[in-house]
Order: C-alpha cells, then structure tokens, then sequence
C-alpha cells in the first residue's frame, strides 16, 4: 500500500515537472517569436525596448523580487501553523500597496518629463510604466500558484497569455501596424486581463473562505511584517548592485556606444534567456518550494540535509546547463541570431557562447545561495552580491569604453566567476555552523 502511495506521488511529481516544461517551452516560442517581430523595428528602436525591460528588472530586484522571496520562504511555515489564509491576505495587501505606490511615482516622473520635453512623451512614459508593473505583479502571482502546487493550471494561463500575446504581435506586423507603443500595449492589455483570471482562478482554489485574499487584515500580521522585513532588508540592499550586475551594462553600451548596439546585445540576450535564463528559472520554481518546506523546522537535521541534495542536483543541473548550451552556441550561435531577427544583428555573434558562459557562472552562483535562503540567512550573501555589481560596474565601464561588446564578454565572465567563488566558500562556513556539515 505504501508502495502505491509513494509511486503516485512520483507520478504526480513527474506530471508536474512537465506541465512546467511545457509551460516554459511556450514561454520560448514566445521569445523567438517576439524578438523576431520587434526586430523588425530596427536595431535602434529594438535597443529602446531592451533597456525598457532593464527597468521592470530593477523593479523587480528592489521589491517584487524581495517581496516574492519571502512570500515564498515563509508560506510553509505559517501553512504549518494554519495562518497561511492570514499571511496571503497581508501578501497581497502589499503588493497592490506596492503597485500603487509605483505608479503614483511614475505618474509624476510622466509629468515632469511632459514639462521638461517639448514633444508628448507622457504617454509613452506612462505605457512603459504600466507594462513594467503589469509585468512584475503577474510574475509574483504565477510564483503563487506554483507555491500551492497549480503547476498544471500555471502553465497552461501562461501559455495562453504568451500565445494570445504572440498572435496579437503577428496581427499588428502583417497590418503594417508595428510600433514600440503598438507593441507594448498588447502585452499589457494581455497580461492585465490574465492578472484579473489567475487571481480569480486562486481564490476559486481557496478552500477556507476566511483565506479570501481580500480580506481584512488582523494583529497577528504585526509578527509576519518584522519576520517578511528582517528576511528582505539583505535583498533590499543588494538589489541595486545586482541589477548593475546584470542590466547596468546595457545604459553603459547605450552611453559609449549606441541604442543600435543595445539592440543587438538585446537579440543575443533574448538567447541567453533561452539556454540559462528559462531553464533555471524552471529548475528554480520547482526546486525551491521543495526545498524551503525541508527547512520548515530547523531542529529536524535529517529533513534539512534531505533539502541540501535537492540544493547540490540543483547547482549539478545549472553548471551542466552552462556548459552545454555555451557548446552548442558556439556551433550554431550565428544561426540562431539570424533565425530570430535578421542579418543586421550578427555583427557581434561570435560572441554569444561567451556571454552564456558568463551568465551561466551567475546562475550557478545563484543556485548555490539555496542554502542560505532556506536557513533565513540571506545577509550572509550581501557582501559578495555588492562586490559583484560594484565590480561588474566598473568593469563594464573600463572594458565596454576600450573594447566595445568584446568587453562586455570579458567582464561577465570575470564577474560570475568572482560571483560563484565567493557563495561556495560562504557556504562552507554557513552549513559547518548549522551542523550540517
């Protein structure tokens, strides 16, 4: 009987894993697709998109990123003690709370830039600043439907999103519509109206009426608001050094170089995204609920090493997943670019297997903080995150002024090197002091 109770459970896991796959295998259709389409606006106008999209991931460092984080960590703790109806309703309170506060500034920054500017840029300020937004609050509510085991249900919204997206892109395209504005609208027009069905789609799924995400809040989230900022202020620090890690180098070409370079660095980071960015990003929302409720009590040792072998598969898959997508872009790297946009973006492709390499080192690093995350010591990584942005700043600067994207190469891999090193050599320390060493 047990043996049958167990081999579900595999088989259900193993479903699980697929519909994710299958998920994200639309989100990579979507990514091609996409960045073929918006190629066509040119390379300068591409180059705009891109660092649009730097912005929603420094929104997402500074607050959704942290917020999502310990939305996460803290989810099984309080399941355990059956607060969880509380805790989401306190999440969610915030996250709109956060929302509003986002866009409050950014209608104000619209203003200053309509006064300040001659031509109407208002609208678009404003466009970019829902997008962004739009962006960030259906990723923290897809975490969540990952987070009560929906992985099914998740995939199959994303990908209708991602599709319905696709087709509204290609509709513009042949109607010889295509514009930046044009382009971002239909992708917040999309998501908002999906953002609206996942939360109906959760609170549909929510058993107990009293864990309403809209209801009232109590005392009792006095507790969860000092445990949510003690586990984020490390994130909170960190964020602006690691999006001058992993974005800050796209404002640096656009300063020496040009919004054209910044377009074709877009298209070959658009495949970065496909070989290390999409797959860890799978390898992670599956793994780190498992991992994180192997930590709901510190006192059980043999549960937590149980959650360091899923930590070790986990950094085996990412350093495997670098190695062999930097192999094959350097076979068919050129091609790949041409596929997805036109012969105007190889200018640079030779180094394609080069920017995977490093960004793969970065995501191996990342990987390697399971550990500390898991054990609610997330500072103990703040130092080797500032050192990384602070280095990767200054390298970008140094070699991008020198050398072009050949520099922008050297100083990724140099960065996720440094990165990865520093984590593995904390960790040492942190699990010896843990006993689980």
């Amino acid at each position: 009987m047990l043996s049958i109770i167990v081999s579900k459970r595999k088989d259900k896991r193993f479903a699980e894993v697929l519909w994710v796959v299958a998920g994200q295998f639309v989100a990579v259709l979507f990514g091609f697709v996409s960045v073929k389409l918006l190629s066509k606006l040119g390379s300068a106008e591409y180059g705009k998109f891109v660092l649009i999209t730097t912005i929603a991931v420094l929104l997402s460092m500074i607050f959704y990123g942290p917020f999502a984080q310990g939305f996460i960590r803290f989810y099984y703790d309080y399941q355990k003690t059956g607060k969880q109806g509380l805790y989401v309703r306190y999440i969610y309170k915030n996250l709109f709370l956060i929302t509003f506060f986002l866009l409050v500034i950014a209608v104000v920054a619209a203003l200053i830039l309509e006064f300040q500017k001659t031509s109407g840029v208002f609208g678009l300020s404003m466009l970019t600043s829902v997008y962004v937004l739009a962006i960030k609050v259906t990723e923290f509510v897809n975490s969540h439907l990952n987070i009560i085991r929906q992985r099914k249900l998740n995939s199959i919204l994303q990908g209708s999103e991602k599709i319905l997206i696709i087709l509204l892109y290609i509709y513009i395209y042949y109607k010889d519509m295509l514009s930046l504005n044009l382009a971002l609208f239909s992708y917040t027009f999309v998501t908002l109206c999906f953002i609206c069905v996942k939360l109906f789609m959760i609170n549909r799924l929510i058993k107990n009426k009293e864990e309403h995400i809209f209801a009232v809040n109590n005392k009792e989230t006095i507790q969860m608001k000092r445990s949510l900022i003690a586990y984020m202020t490390p994130f909170l620090i960190w964020s602006v050094t690691g999006w001058l890690q992993l974005n800050g180098e796209k404002w640096i070409i656009a300063n020496y170089l040009s919004t054209s370079d910044v377009g074709i660095y877009g298209v070959m980071g658009s495949l970065v995204g496909v070989f290390i960015i999409i797959p860890n990003n799978i390898i992670m929302d599956f793994s780190t609920p498992i991992i994180f409720e192997r930590f709901n009590n510190f006192d059980d040792k043999e549960k937590m090493k149980e959650g360091l072998k899923y930590t070790g598969l986990i950094m085996t898959a990412c350093f495997g997943l670098m190695v062999l997508s930097s192999v094959v872009a350097l076979f068919i790297g050129r091609d790949l670019i041409k596929l997805i946009s036109d012969k105007s973006y190889l200018k640079y492709s030779y180094l394609l297997p080069v920017f995977i390499f490093g960004t793969g080192l970065f995501y191996f690093g990342q990987a390697a903080c399971m550990p500390g995350m898991a054990l609610n010591k997330p500072q103990k990584y703040l130092m080797p995150k500032i050192t990384a942005g602070i280095t990767a700043m200054l390298l970008n600067i140094v070699f991008i002024k020198s050398f072009g994207l050949t520099g922008v190469s050297v100083s990724i891999v140099l960065t996720g090197a440094l990165y990865s090193l520093y984590i593995v050599l904390i960790n040492k320390q942190l699990l010896r002091t843990a006993g689980l060493k």
